[in-house]
């Protein structure tokens, strides 16, 4: 179980730092009106979130494992999960929308018509 939590939570860092670059941020909102570059202020809420989802990986693994062998586990998880949001962000780029607006902030930083209508889907 913790070992799933790990993963899910490198692979969840990396989502953010993923959408933390300009320019990934701007393809997955493109088309949409008045879709923005990130402030800098998005931009350091998305960078805490994914450091702190990766400390809080790490923690999970070397609760399970201990430090010796916890660590390089994390690291092989990390590598995993990173491989995954690159594969999901360079070939199912819709994969990665959906995960990014219903899994992570997607819908605190969509543009507005975006938030509309997701707000509308939940009701």
């Amino acid at each position: 179980m913790m070992i799933a939590l790990s993963f899910l939570l490198s692979f969840y860092g990396f989502l953010h730092f993923a959408m933390s670059v300009k320019k990934h941020h701007m393809d997955i909102y493109k088309g949409w009106y008045q879709a923005k570059p990130l402030s800098q202020r998005e931009y350091w809420v998305m960078q805490a979130i994914a450091w702190l989802a990766m400390t809080a990986s790490f923690y999970c693994a070397v609760v399970i494992w201990g430090i010796g062998i916890g660590s390089m586990a994390w690291l092989m998880l990390i590598t995993v999960s990173a491989l995954l949001v690159v594969a999901l962000f360079s070939y199912r780029l819709q994969w990665f929308k959906w995960l990014w607006r219903y899994t992570c902030l997607g819908h605190k930083f969509a543009p507005p018509e975006l938030k509309s209508s997701i707000d509308h889907r939940s009701r």
